[in-house]
């Protein structure tokens, strides 16, 4: 009688449950080191605002807004106002809770992901432009807004300038979004 033998080798299925995502619990608690790491694009964005020639006194402001107390959304503001002018930066840190959707005109963004675009038109109210570009890193959303008056002839076109200065901001950001962020989980 010939002796057999039985080998079973072991073999791995994949497990049934995805690995859950690394999510970070809260967005920053101060707009100090976004506004410092966007200095010069946002400033040189601004700048048209304050040409010697325009009417008006210059004001301007840092702002920052926290909504809820887990610190899930952060907004910072940077702008110059002179009289029925201005140039604005918006920047928006928020947990998304919600499903991502690109809004219909809206142009993909693929340097900064997926899911990234970048929309802009016309302002409502003084002539002017807005442009805004939106991207996600892990339950992150950022939303960089730039948007401002046409100040005439003399300066740039607002709706180049405002297109230029929310991209570049945002790739800034979403470049060195793990050294503005809380670690996550």
């Amino acid at each position: 009688m010939a002796a057999s033998m039985l080998v079973l080798v072991g073999c791995a299925t994949p497990s049934e449950e995805p690995t859950p995502e690394v999510t970070y619990r809260s967005v920053p608690q101060e707009c100090y080191q976004i506004n410092e790491l966007v200095a010069q694009p946002a400033t040189e964005f601004l700048d048209d605002i304050l040409a010697p020639d325009l009417p008006g006194t210059i004001t301007d402001s840092d702002k920052q807004r926290h909504q809820d107390k887990g610190f899930t959304e952060l907004q910072c503001t940077v702008e110059y106002l002179r009289s029925l002018t201005d140039r604005r930066v918006d920047i928006t840190f928020t947990l998304a809770t919600k499903k991502y959707y690109r809004p219909t005109g809206a142009i993909p963004v693929q340097s900064l992901g997926d899911i990234a675009y970048q929309d802009s038109a016309n302002r409502v109210g003084p002539a002017g432009a807005f442009s805004t570009v939106v991207f996600r890193v892990r339950n992150l959303e950022v939303k960089v807004s730039a948007s401002g008056s046409d100040l005439g002839p003399t300066t740039p076109d607002i709706h180049v300038t405002s297109e230029r200065a929310a991209l570049r901001i945002a790739t800034l950001l979403a470049d060195k979004i793990d050294e503005i962020m809380p670690r996550p989980e």
